[in-house]
């Protein structure tokens, strides 16, 4: 293991699935690109916490990351197969091709727990906590190697992710679809007044 590694990953502070003392990604991706070869950059850069339609290929060989790709392929499926039960369609069209690992079977008990939650918020929530616990358990245990790095960089995925869940943004969003919707009014207003 490269000393560098070693020390930049000493420098990262730990993160909480509460977001308190975590930087931003932006800020994230710009200390890993003084300090990663660009190899381990763009790997990291390029990952996800949707599995790209490819995930065996954009994994590249990682551990770590394909078992990330292939864990969040089975739930997602789960997640295709509750909704299409709920709304009496047929789903499978939409569902993703697995891995060959599986085994998720208490990770999937509890997805359905998550999923049959009265309101939206409560789903996401719990959603966005049995990822953090995925993550957890990736975690290698030498802290100071480069599969170290992917799970932080997954963590900060689904850090900025829940930031843009804020009030300030739901705000932000509701105040852009009144306006939408003002300005349509105004303009029908006027074509149906001359």
């Amino acid at each position: 293991m490269p000393l560098d590694l070693f020390y930049f990953i000493s420098t990262l502070p730990g993160l909480k699935s509460t977001g308190e003392g975590a930087f931003r990604l932006a800020e994230f991706f710009a200390a890993c690109r003084t300090a990663l070869s660009a190899r381990d950059f763009s790997l990291l850069e390029s990952l996800s916490l949707c599995p790209p339609g490819d995930w065996r290929k954009a994994a590249q060989g990682n551990a770590v990351i394909s078992e990330w790709y292939s864990w969040q392929t089975a739930m997602r499926n789960a997640i295709v197969s509750f909704r299409a039960r709920a709304l009496k369609k047929e789903g499978a069209k939409f569902l993703r091709e697995e891995g060959e690992g599986g085994g998720f079977t208490g990770d999937l008990k509890r997805l359905e727990a998550v999923l049959e939650e009265k309101t939206a918020w409560k789903r996401q929530q719990g959603w966005e906590a049995l990822q953090w616990s995925k993550l957890d358990e990736l975690e290698p245990m030498t802290h100071f190697c480069f599969d170290a790095l992917v799970v932080y960089t997954l963590k900060m995925l689904l850090l900025e992710s829940r930031r843009n869940y804020s009030a300030e943004a739901g705000r932000k969003v509701f105040e852009e679809i009144v306006q939408g919707r003002l300005a349509e009014a105004s303009a029908h207003r006027v074509l149906s007044e001359g």
